[in-house]
């Protein structure tokens, strides 16, 4: 898994500091960086929305393209968490 402290010991890789805040043992960043809840939560949706909208609207081979890969990357994320979620529900009554 990637740690966020990976990047913080190399020259030049961290040129604005985002990483400088970073554990490095643990991997966990300062939760200053953390976006809102409710964009984290309408990022899928975002995603999906945008994608297909630049499908329908596509005047070339890249910008669909573009509009494919995020459609596929918000239906990813939404699918990933519907299954984490559900696996914790699950788990909270045994």
């Amino acid at each position: 898994m990637f740690q966020a402290g990976f990047f913080y010991g190399l020259p030049g890789m961290d040129p604005i500091g985002i990483f400088r805040s970073a554990n490095t043992v643990t991997g966990s960043i300062n939760p200053m960086f953390w976006i809102p809840k409710t964009l984290y939560e309408a990022l899928p949706y975002a995603l999906l929305l945008f994608g297909g909208l630049a499908m329908l609207q596509a005047s070339n081979p890249l910008m669909f393209g573009s509009g494919c890969l995020l459609a596929i990357v918000g239906a990813i994320i939404w699918r990933m968490r519907q299954t984490y979620r559900k696996r914790d529900r699950d788990e909270e009554r045994l």
